[in-house]
């Protein structure tokens, strides 16, 4: 019986023409933002930085800004500009002020080079990509000869340096605005398939109670696989509009150009693993409450303070998580349910957030189901046939209905 509702849930909302219209709009935006992105950004071929770019290299491997101005030549006045620093000077440069011009210093010997950048966009991979081939070059100049296992030791590390990213005190969203996008994009697409499943798992409880429909249906089945059959036929229509909104986005980004710029692989499979756990706490709990009122009407009362409390974690993760990533109420709340669907995504978009924090806020999730749905089934037994008034919360979870 319980595949019977999950199957008539399903085909009801996806069935419904303003649903269908729905998606294919929201599908049409999407597309249109790469459009438009294309044309804004068709002038960026990738090949080499145009904004302010400095590479510092400090004195005692001076060699290799003469190796970089030597293969910066082609640029013309596209090149970064290269100077010579004071040894051990490289990471205060970095971090001094510089008037929104981007830095990387180069600091070591050969064998042991590293480098000091601000943040890991795509801009500094492009020119550590320039530094490195001058450093390989500089290196074979300096190690003349017959190739021992030293040098060749040298040569690897000149090709593949240290790179240190320093803390600049700046707000991730400024810092790291690819990090910031994603976690957006993640966060909307959440908040949507969560609201919306809310608005009609309420609305079809309401209808159901107030034309007494359900009345007949409890007659075969128990009510709490009732309210279970209305998440999931409805949870699985969502998780299939998900799906085509990710795909859209997908397309999107290549027509834009910006494909090669995001590695997304992760974060959609973890955004799926987030968007069912945040789904069933709070789609459960709302339709159990939603059996509280009889009337459409009344159903405001319910929905408005759902929608509400998730807009907690949704502006935690907005501003919370780029201004403190590393403190403690970050971490604490990002792991607790009913916050870890929004925070997570966002600082896994900026890299702030390792597997073992993520696992632990999934087991809590998966934990925390179960009971809330314990919670939701005696709350919806205990409401769904009472017409009338609003039902009380304490008489709700009363054991008797």
């Amino acid at each position: 019986m319980l595949g019977t509702i999950v199957k008539r849930e399903f085909l009801n909302i996806s069935s419904s023409r303003a649903m269908r219209i729905g998606t294919a709009v929201s599908m049409t935006l999407i597309l249109i933002a790469g459009v438009v992105g294309h044309f804004l950004l068709g002038d960026d071929d990738g090949s080499a930085p145009t904004a302010k770019f400095t590479i510092g290299v400090e004195e005692h491997v001076a060699g290799i800004a003469d190796q970089l101005n030597k293969s910066l030549v082609p640029l013309g006045e596209d090149a970064p500009k290269v100077e010579v620093l004071d040894a051990g000077t490289g990471v205060s440069w970095v971090k001094a002020e510089h008037d929104g011009e981007s830095r990387l210093a180069v600091s070591g010997r050969i064998g042991a080079l590293t480098f000091t950048q601000e943040n890991a966009d795509y801009e500094y991979e492009i020119v550590n990509q320039l530094v490195k081939q001058a450093a390989v070059s500089w290196a074979i100049e300096q190690t003349a000869g017959p190739l021992s296992p030293q040098t060749e030791m040298a040569v690897l590390q000149a090709q593949n340096p240290q790179v240190d990213v320093v803390d600049s005190d700046e707000n991730l969203l400024i810092a790291d605005p690819a990090g910031y996008m994603t976690g957006l994009a993640a966060q909307v697409l959440l908040i949507f398939a969560i609201i919306m499943g809310i608005n009609s798992i309420a609305s079809g409880v309401v209808e159901e109670k107030s034309s007494r429909v359900v009345e007949i249906l409890l007659t075969t089945v128990r009510p709490r696989d009732l309210l279970l059959g209305k998440i999931l036929g409805i949870g699985m229509f969502l998780l299939l509009q998900f799906a085509l909104y990710v795909a859209t986005a997908l397309l999107s980004l290549y027509i834009a150009g910006l494909w090669g710029f995001v590695t997304l692989g992760p974060i959609l499979a973890w955004g799926v693993v987030w968007l069912i756990v945040g789904f069933f706490l709070y789609t459960s709990l709302v339709g159990a409450l939603a059996a509280t009122v009889s009337r459409q009407e009344d159903l405001a009362a319910i929905t408005t303070p759902m929608t509400f409390l998730i807009l907690v974690p949704f502006y935690l993760g907005l501003f919370l998580v780029p201004a403190q990533p590393d403190a403690l109420i970050t971490k604490v709340l990002s792991v607790i349910p009913y916050f870890s669907s929004f925070m997570m995504p966002v600082r896994q978009g900026y890299g702030t957030v390792g597997t073992a924090e993520m696992l632990l806020a999934l087991v809590l999730g998966l934990v925390t189901i179960p009971l809330v749905g314990r919670l939701s089934g005696r709350i919806y037994r205990n409401s769904i046939l009472r017409t009338g008034k609003r039902v009380s919360l304490r008489q709700a979870l009363k054991n008797e209905a």
